[in-house]
């Protein structure tokens, strides 16, 4: 057996066409990882058709043209993202469709991906039938990207549990895994709770980092600056002090203490924040969204 599967040879398969859907697909056709008619989508509405279309890729409302994609070949191995929101997951409908694509797939050659919020693997593997269960227990994959994955700057949690899997499954993963980071970072966590954090720090926290950026640009147009040179000026800011840590290592408060002169200006400015609460409230943002995804997995 080769010790890598081709990438030629894999085959991807979305259950659900939303934007972290879009993202992925994006993200790696943006580097030419693999082309558009390895890919194949189903939602059970044309909605988000045409963006998939658009790029190329397969796309279907019908759940048989999900069975038999590319059932003849035998060297082919497939990865199968969940990309659902949980409350779609649980209703009884999407179970029932779920299994029963599982029930016509070999577990030697197919990889099952949930990138859902809050849904754990143990509660996918209860809700598999018994065949599916013994099949496909070892076949199961959480990840929790953000969306900077379309541009290939993602952050990627990666979670699976260790088993004793076959030679092919653990190709399969390593596979996932290299794929994975053709969209940013990826990182292996050491046990599935840590999902919750990262959807705090990154999943979510993307959002927060956005927000940040929007205040410092409203900001700058306050004291007197065009919309879009303040936009230029601060999306320059952000990643000239990303990659400040990045580079140096050093830790962000003494890089800031750094910046901050006698009675100057940034000490002026950084008063404000302190006053305002912002390490505070970030800390608030980052543990409330932790809390809402372990909320989501009762």
């Amino acid at each position: 057996m080769n010790d890598n599967i081709e990438t030629k040879n894999l085959r991807l398969i979305f259950i659900g066409a939303g934007n972290i859907a879009q993202s992925i697909v994006k993200g790696l056709l943006n580097c030419s990882y693999l082309n558009s008619k390895q890919i194949f989508v189903y939602a059970p509405t044309e909605r988000n058709s045409q963006i998939f279309r658009d790029l190329g890729c397969h796309f279907t409302t019908n759940v048989q043209n999900v069975i038999s994609f590319e059932t003849t070949e035998s060297n082919l191995h497939f990865l199968l993202f969940i990309c659902v929101k949980p409350n779609i997951a649980k209703q009884s409908e999407f179970l029932s469709m779920f299994n029963e694509i599982l029930l016509k797939k070999s577990n030697e050659n197919f990889l099952i991906v949930s990138v859902m919020a809050g849904i754990t693997l143990e509660w996918i593997e209860s809700n598999l039938t018994i065949e599916n269960r013994s099949n496909f227990r070892d076949n199961l994959v959480r990840i929790m990207p953000n969306t900077a994955i379309e541009i290939n700057m993602g952050t990627i949690g990666v979670y699976w549990k260790s088993s004793k899997s076959s030679t092919t499954n653990d190709l399969l993963i390593k596979k996932l895994s290299e794929l994975l980071n053709q969209l940013g970072k990826s990182i292996k966590l050491d046990n599935e709770e840590q999902l919750h954090s990262i959807i705090g720090v990154a999943g979510s926290g993307i959002a927060f980092i956005l927000t940040m950026i929007q205040g410092m640009i409203d900001g700058g147009v306050s004291v007197g600056l065009s919309r879009n040179l303040s936009r230029d000026l601060v999306i320059q800011t952000f990643i000239g002090a990303a990659k400040m840590i990045e580079k140096t290592g050093t830790n962000p408060i003494q890089l800031r203490e750094n910046v901050c002169s006698p009675a100057g200006t940034t000490i002026a400015g950084v008063e404000i924040l302190e006053q305002n609460a912002l390490n505070g409230t970030i800390i608030q943002a980052v543990k409330k969204s932790a809390e809402r995804s372990k909320e989501l997995s009762k």
